[in-house]
This record gives C-alpha cells, structure tokens and sequence, in this order.
C-alpha cells in the first residue's frame, strides 16, 4: 500500500520526489494534484514571492529593527 502512494505522487520509495509535493492535509479529501499540475503551481507561487521578496525593504521597517539592535545590544 505504501509503494502505492509513493507511486502516485511520481516518486519511489528509494528516490527524492522529482517536484515539490503539497501536503495532503492542504488538500480536501480524496484530491490527488499530479506532477506537472504540482510544478505548474510551484511555478507560480514563486514568481509572485520572488516579487515580494526583491522589493526594498521599507525605511520605517530598518528605523525598527536598528532601535531594536540598539536596545538588545545595551541590555546584553
């Protein structure tokens, strides 16, 4: 039973997964998403993170964060 589950997720026992795999419990039950279905939205949600991850960081943002460097490095 368990081989048969590694199969269907395009993997073998043996073998990394060739596609990052969502977990099941994401998935309503009985939904089995395919390989390529799997990469497509991999795909996806990285090009819309990679956006988010490549803009500037807001200059409020670094104001906090160096007051807290401060206020960690004065009570250390």
């Amino acid at each position: 039973m368990a081989e048969q589950d590694t199969a269907k997720r395009g993997q073998t026992s043996d073998m990394k997964p060739e596609v990052e795999t969502i977990p099941m419990a994401v998935l309503p039950k009985g939904v089995i998403l395919n390989a390529d279905l799997q990469a497509h939205i991999g795909r996806q949600l990285r090009a819309v993170y990679d956006e988010v991850v490549n803009e500037a960081v807001p200059d409020r943002f670094l104001q906090l964060i160096e007051e807290l460097e401060r206020k960690t490095s004065e009570g250390a």
